[in-house]
Formats: C-alpha cells, sequence, structure tokens
C-alpha cells in the first residue's frame, strides 16, 4: 500500500516535470530525487526489520522444538539409566557405565541448547535493548535455561552412587 502511494506520487511529479507551463522544475527534480532517496531508504529499512523479525521466529520455533523434543528424549534417557541403575543394585554391580551414562545425559542436555541459546543472544545484540520482542526473545532463553537446569537437577548425582 505505501509503496503504490509513493509510485503514485512519483508519477505524478514526473508527469508535471514534462509539462511545459511548470516555472520551478529544478525545485522539483530536486524533490524528486529526495523521495527517491527516502523510500529508498525505507524500503531498507523495512527489508532489514523483514529479516531481524524472520531471525526471531525461527529463534521461536527453535525454543520450541527444543523444548518439545529434548524434554520427551531427556525423558526417555532418565528412564534407561534409572532402568540400569535397579539392575546394577540387583545383580551388585558396580557404576562406572551408570556413571559414564549420567555424565553423557547432562552434555546431552547442555548441548541441545547451545544453538538456540546463541540465536537468541545474536537477536539481542542486534536489536534495540527497548524493544518489545527482545524482550521475549530474552524471556524464552530465560525459559529455555530454566528447563535445562531443571533436567539436570532430575538427574540425580552419580556421585551420590
Amino acid at each position: 500500500e505505501w509503496n503504490s502511494t509513493v509510485e503514485q506520487l512519483e508519477s505524478e511529479a514526473f508527469r508535471i516535470l514534462l509539462s511545459e507551463d511548470y516555472t520551478e522544475k529544478e525545485q522539483l527534480k530536486l524533490s524528486n530525487q529526495k523521495i527517491c532517496l527516502l523510500r529508498e531508504e525505507v524500503c531498507f529499512h523495512m527489508e532489514e526489520r523483514k529479516a531481524l523479525l524472520q531471525e526471531a521466529n525461527d529463534f521461536f520455533h527453535a525454543a520450541d522444538k527444543v523444548d518439545a523434543f529434548f524434554f520427551l528424549q531427556v525423558l526417555d534417557g532418565l528412564e534407561g539409566i534409572e532402568n540400569y541403575r535397579k539392575i546394577s543394585n540387583s545383580e551388585g554391580l558396580r557404576f562406572p557405565t551408570l556413571t559414564t551414562k549420567y555424565e553423557e545425559l547432562q552434555e546431552a542436555i547442555k548441548g541441545c541448547t547451545v544453538t538456540t541459546m546463541q540465536k537468541g543472544q545474536t537477536l539481542v545484540n542486534k536489536a534495540d535493548s527497548h524493544s518489545s520482542w527482545v524482550t521475549g526473545i530474552q524471556k524464552m532463553m530465560e525459559y529455555v535455561q530454566k528447563k535445562v537446569d531443571q533436567l539436570i537437577r532430575q538427574c540425580p548425582d552419580y556421585k551420590e552412587l
């Protein structure tokens, strides 16, 4: 809509420029050039904003995927480790394998969110800190970190085993 209005104004200005009875053609040419430059600048900023919004959308989409998929994976991992621990207890086995599994699970929990958190931080660094969507990104990053911390706490301290 904005582009069509600007195009109409440009065509009208061009029509006036071509008319022979207009006496201030030079002033109109300068005004037309300024309008064209302003339009280019506005279009540039709109494209820049569109790219940032797309990045933000990608971040939120990735964070949602991490939350759903990752949570299920970790719960499956915890269940497997718990089953292994029960078998080990019943058979009187030692825990080096269990210890390794706990460490691997904790690393997987942390590693799964690294990319998402980096995307979020990159967006926060690019944007105006007072922007409402930056606040949303920061809140989502806090939520993801809270989930990671919560899942790591669910892994019993293998040293106590």
